[in-house]
């Protein structure tokens, strides 16, 4: 392996494969537990908390079912993967999941957005139209991937590797 700097823990492992970094707590949504407890019913913040929170538990339960691909998978090669990876290169950044072998890494983002989505260009963005017709925005998943794909691969240059990345 070349990516020894990254895994740490590797060795301990001693098989084929290996999840070194586990998803960590999510406190943005412990925060806003907290933060929902405190308010009165009536504080007309409450109505953006609870949209924030349903968001925020939305997004945890579609990484939790990217974890469980790796879970009940093996791969006939070796390979390490890790979870809500916090790097800086070109500023800082965070992969919700990095599969790597010796020859490839590859960037895993998970997206657990309901209502009707739709994909816009110029600026690209994502739109979401829920049920009762209200429409939000987000960052494109696109651009999201592409960003993350470039700087993992400069990370990986600036620290020696030299290894294709690709992005799902």
């Amino acid at each position: 392996w070349n990516l020894q700097f990254l895994l740490l823990c590797y060795d301990a492992g001693g098989g084929g494969w290996l999840i070194v970094k586990t998803r960590t707590e999510e406190y943005s949504y412990i925060g806003l537990q907290l933060l929902n407890r405190r308010l009165h019913e009536s504080h007309e913040m409450k109505e953006l908390i609870h949209s924030k929170m349903h968001m925020a538990l939305a997004g945890i339960h579609g990484e939790v079912r990217v974890d469980g691909v790796f879970s009940k998978y093996s791969f006939p090669f070796e390979y390490v993967v890790l979870h809500d990876v916090s790097l800086e290169s070109y500023g800082k950044f965070q992969i919700d999941t990095v599969f790597f072998t010796q020859y490839f890494a590859v960037v895993l983002e998970s997206k657990n957005i309901g209502g009707k989505l739709s994909f816009k260009q110029n600026p690209s963005q994502l739109e979401r139209e829920n049920e009762e017709g209200k429409v939000d925005v987000f960052e494109s998943p696109e651009v999201q991937i592409e960003r993350n794909i470039f700087l993992l691969d400069e990370w990986l240059k600036q620290h020696g590797v030299t290894i294709p990345v690709f992005g799902v």
